[in-house]
């Protein structure tokens, strides 16, 4: 009995260690929060120049035909990247609480045609003629990297059990300190492709600096970016 006693206080005391589909669960979760941050920040460059360019068009400013499909365009396809947004964001959370992936198969599906699409973009903008309007997006560009990343993370998961079935090795469970420390890495690398390419949305322009303390200089800055952006949309 007493050697019975010893065994489950071992167990009690043993550090708690979680299974690696769960981990990489839990990052591709942080992954898509990442997606949901940079999808509405596209969704914000979308929608901003076409309301301020609806705004300069009903107050009487002129535009040309290509202008107004532009602005015409960027309606219907700001609500389907808001729509992006709203799933990932739900998919991240739901994931990340529960610890496992739902139905991937159609999340490998959705990210690897809008990463299609967002590729398509992205080389539209740097061939794009004549030479002197070629861009290259920032935010599609973080955007992409991130969807690639997921893809490529539920790819190995898929591959899971033939790894498994080809090792003889059997597979540990990663200890708390190896979870917290993936985790926070992972957020680290989310958080830093997340961060450029929201400040090279249009709502990164529009953010008005923290570093100014000046109330007159706070209050210029917006009404200048917002006259580059009419000014913008005239020219498109």
């Amino acid at each position: 009995m007493g050697g019975r006693r010893f065994a489950i206080s071992q167990e009690a005391i043993a550090p708690a260690r979680t299974d690696v589909s769960a981990l990489s669960a839990s990052c591709i979760a942080v992954a898509m929060l990442g997606i949901a941050a940079l999808a509405a920040a596209a969704t914000s460059s979308l929608l901003t120049p076409a309301t301020v360019a609806a705004g300069g068009a009903g107050a009487g400013g002129a535009g040309g035909g290509f202008a107004d499909m532009a602005s015409f365009l960027a309606w219907p396809a700001g609500i389907v990247s808001a729509a992006y947004c709203l799933a990932a964001l739900v998919y991240g959370f739901v994931s990340f609480r529960r610890g496992t992936l739902q139905r991937p198969e159609v999340a490998v599906r959705v990210l690897g045609s809008t990463a299609g699409l967002h590729l398509v973009l992205l080389l539209a903008g740097l061939w794009r003629l004549p030479e002197s309007e070629r861009t290259f997006d920032v935010t599609l560009a973080a955007l992409l990297t991130l969807e690639l990343g997921v893809i490529a993370a539920l790819g190995w998961r898929h591959n899971a059990a033939l790894r498994k079935g080809s090792s003889a090795k059997p597979a540990t469970a990663p200890s708390a300190a190896a979870v917290l420390g993936t985790l926070f890495l992972a957020s680290v690398m989310v958080a830093a492709i997340t961060t450029v390419g929201m400040s090279a949305s249009t709502a990164g322009e529009l953010a008005v600096p923290h570093s100014g303390h000046s109330g007159t200089h706070q209050e210029s800055v917006v009404p200048d970016q917002l006259q580059r952006l009419k000014d913008q949309g005239h020219h498109h």
